[in-house]
């Protein structure tokens, strides 16, 4: 009998393997606890039982992630190998790979603050863009340093129980055999997440279409790995074609626009223009992270850092329902420029695959019109590969941080440089160019992280992000306020239009509904030609590559995912992109799709359809890859 029961005692090999499966699923709930405090606003409203029910429901997602990554060392720990050396190896490599996957978990901790969710597709683009890695480091260089240090400590903490525990393993003819395959059954299972249907994804932690439990089910190396796999070679298949192009094409077209070939169902020309603003210049600035909830002018925040762009607005024409493409600058300098959202399958403009295929630009364009095209940034030339995307849309001249010299004595750096500096070169660039002319500048101090960088503009106390980035935003509207003052010398000021706009909101820990997340201001300032008030007609980025083609009387055919901002003919929509997760916001209401499912949905009035705006959502991202993929997006 006692014979009969050491058969089915587990020995040492097993005994470790589920020591450290414990450890690794410890350190997965333990950053599921830290970012259920760190954010804790945003998981307030949950009631106690569905937390609960996402910190349990969370372990198998950790146990998917572990088993995915780490399961080949548990399994080699499991045979019957009678060397030391070779159950600490294994032990080992399964400590590094939970080593790598910690501080991954750490970054998504770091990032959660930015995005209010987890690591998505944009890892890929965040790890090709060093300056932001290296801000990011250098940056939070405790939470790098704690994250070097558990690192370190899990690797030696593996080494020290597999030396600690071991016991010389004896081969049992039955057992040893039967151990493995069960083990390894319950690995793939694991990794399924479940025994039917398919393994699971990340669309499987919203239960009941709430994003603030699937946040915290969810772990950011799981949703990482799960968008990177959905986005890889993706190819949707939601709608025919044709289909798709219909209802986009009906969706987009204004009574005063066509379609002049048929072969390119979305490049549309005008017949006629809504405004009158043929030979201006137009002044394009895409200003980092200026939320609409921080402008007074158009929230009411009383927040006090915008006393010059409220000015400014007062003059102006203010849209209050403007939104974000995404929550990257990336997405907005692709919608802005070009027209393009960045759907799943859609490359990054500036990477060169986009550049592959025929698209509007903008420079190239309006220089066959007789305008001189110029682009600037305060960052260095090559962040978000910016001279290259002025060289592939048709821009003259460019410049960056390497031709802006640094007059004030600020407290602080700023990988993304200097706004007041910046906008100083735009204006002695402007003086220069033979009018008219069309410049695009993108401004970059309020880049967070960072803290007050002149005393003067030091409003806040520096003891938190949210305090650090309002600080920079007065420096900021200081910046544009000088700038403005300047330009108005400029000869041909008069016929000037100026658009300032966000290329996407600050990501604070407070901003957690859909709208913070993509509100951004949007002002259209030339007192001569635009007359000054405010609108809410719903605009997205998408839409300036219309509305400026539409206001400079341009009669080309362009490709753009959005309509004239000028032009009040038909229902509006917005695509905001969140990750993985996509949007589609009407004058009605609105969805949240994973492009597998719906799962959230909120209507405004009674004439929300949100089977009709998943339907629109769905035909608008097969219609784009379809479109660009057989290059017939413009001709």
């Amino acid at each position: 009998m006692k014979s009969f029961a050491n058969w089915f005692k587990p020995d040492f090999r097993l005994r470790l393997s589920c020591c450290l499966l414990l450890l690794s699923v410890a350190i997965f709930s333990f950053f599921r606890l830290l970012v259920y405090i760190s954010y804790h606003k945003m998981f307030a409203a949950l009631p106690f039982g569905a937390t609960l029910f996402a910190f349990v429901n969370g372990v198998r997602f950790d146990l998917s992630t572990i088993a995915l990554f780490a399961g080949l060392p548990l399994l080699m720990i499991l045979l019957p190998i009678p060397w030391k050396l070779w159950h600490k190896l294994w032990a080992l490599l399964f400590g590094f790979v939970c080593a790598l996957m910690s501080f991954l978990l750490v970054s998504d901790l770091v990032y959660f603050s930015f995005i209010k969710r987890h690591l998505g597709r944009e890892l890929l683009q965040v790890t090709e863009d060093k300056e932001f890695l290296s801000t990011v480091a250098f940056s939070y260089i405790p939470q790098t340093l704690a994250a070097l240090a558990l690192c370190a400590f899990i690797c030696w903490l593996a080494w020290k129980i597999a030396d600690r525990f071991y016991e010389r393993p004896k081969f049992r003819f039955a057992y040893d055999p039967l151990v493995f395959v069960l083990c390894a059954g319950l690995l793939v299972l694991a990794i399924r997440g479940r025994i039917a249907d398919k393994t699971i994804s990340v669309v499987d932690a919203y239960v009941g279409g709430d994003t603030a439990s699937g946040n915290l089910t969810l772990n950011g190396v799981f949703s990482a790995y799960w968008a990177y796999q959905s986005d890889k070679d993706y190819k949707p298949h939601l709608l025919p074609t044709d289909e798709a192009c219909k209802t986009v094409q009906a969706a987009l077209l204004q009574k005063n626009e066509y379609i002049p070939d048929p072969k390119f169902p979305l490049s549309r020309a005008r017949r006629k223009f809504s405004i009158n603003g043929k030979g201006y210049n137009v002044v394009v600035v895409l200003m980092e992270s200026w939320s609409a909830k921080y402008v007074d002018s158009f929230t009411h925040g009383n927040y006090g850092v915008t006393p010059n762009f409220d000015a400014l607005a007062a003059q102006g024409l203010r849209f209050t329902n403007f939104y974000s493409s995404g929550q990257r600058s990336i997405y907005g300098i692709s919608a802005v420029l070009a027209g393009i959202p960045i759907f799943p399958g859609i490359p990054d403009i500036g990477r060169g695959h986009l550049e592959l295929s025929s698209i509007t630009r903008v420079g190239t364009d309006f220089r066959a019109r007789g305008y001189c095209a110029l682009m600037g940034i305060t960052s260095t030339r090559g962040a978000y590969r910016m001279s290259s995307i002025s060289d592939a849309l048709g821009f003259q001249e460019f410049f960056g941080m390497q031709d802006i010299p640094v007059e004030k004595q600020y407290l602080d750096k700023s990988i993304y440089g200097w706004d007041y500096e910046g906008l100083r070169m735009l204006n002695a660039r402007m003086e220069k160019l033979k009018q008219p002319f069309y410049a695009f500048f993108f401004t970059g101090t309020t880049h967070l992280p960072g803290k007050s960088v002149l005393k003067e503009f030091t409003k806040y106390p520096d003891n938190c992000d949210e305090n650090n980035y309002l600080n920079r935003l007065y420096y900021s509207d200081w910046a544009v306020g000088e700038f403005m003052k300047r330009a108005r010398k400029m000869p041909g000021f008069d016929k000037t239009v100026f658009m300032f706009m966000a290329d996407h909101p600050f990501g604070s820990v407070n901003e957690t509904t859909w709208k913070e997340k993509f509100h951004i201001p949007l002002l259209v300032y030339c007192p001569a030609l635009i007359k000054p008030g405010e609108t809410d007609r719903l605009g997205t980025q998408n839409d300036i590559v219309p509305s400026l083609y539409d206001l400079l009387n341009i009669p080309d055919a362009y490709s753009a995912l959005g309509k004239s901002v000028f032009d009040p003919d038909g229902e509006r929509f917005a695509p905001l992109i969140e990750g993985s997760n996509l949007y589609l916001l009407d004058e009605h209401g609105l969805i949240k799709h994973t492009l597998a499912t719906r799962i959230e949905e909120q209507a405004f009035d009674k004439k929300f359809n949100a089977d009709k705006s998943q339907h629109l959502l769905l035909s608008l991202v097969q219609s784009v890859n379809d479109l660009i993929t057989e290059n017939r997006w413009h001709p």
